[in-house]
């Protein structure tokens, strides 16, 4: 997705420094705040906000989904009010902040059959709480999709579903 992430330079007084003596400079964009991502639904959108919510929905599955073999980072969906992801003003999708990308170790060295302890791995876990709620939100599944969706039950069973779908509600975030 072209410009999904801003254009940014990444300054250090001198090579292998710690990440705290850096300085991250990004493209300031102006984003249109009049519809946060987290209070709307796909009915509500443009086709053109539709496709792209959808495009981005597809690449971050993909990620989660080459999770078991190879390292990935996931992108920061973590936001309280979901503000890390939004539309600029020319309507394009932009993911604001990359400072806080998603590692993908943990799930890597899960082993085959085993879930996710949801509580232990709760950044993972409302990782994918909240990719769900963006497929229910903008791509029209619903929360019994996700119990056969084998990108989800890799990692999740029913009673863990029924847990993250719990913590969403309880968030005012219904899947």
């Amino acid at each position: 997705m072209p410009d999904l992430i801003l254009y940014q330079r990444l300054f250090a007084p001198e090579m292998d420094v710690h990440i705290s003596q850096t300085l991250l400079a990004k493209r300031w964009v102006q984003v249109d705040a009049s519809l946060p991502l987290l209070h709307i639904r796909r009915a509500d959108l443009t086709r053109k906000r539709r496709s792209e919510l959808e495009q981005f929905i597809a690449i971050t599955r993909g990620l989660l989904g080459r999770a078991p073999q190879q390292e990935a980072f996931l992108p920061d969906i973590l936001d309280p009010r979901l503000t890390n992801l939004a539309f600029d003003i020319e309507d394009r999708l932009r993911l604001l902040d990359t400072n806080r990308l998603i590692n993908t170790k943990a799930l890597r060295r899960l082993p085959a059959g085993e879930k996710l302890d949801i509580r232990r791995r709760r950044v993972h876990a409302k990782w994918m709480r909240r990719l769900m709620l963006m497929e229910s939100a903008f791509c029209g599944r619903h929360s019994e999709d996700f119990w056969y969706d084998p990108l989800y039950t890799r990692y999740l069973d029913r009673q863990r579903f029924d847990a993250l779908f719990a913590d969403s509600m309880a968030a005012g975030e219904p899947i």
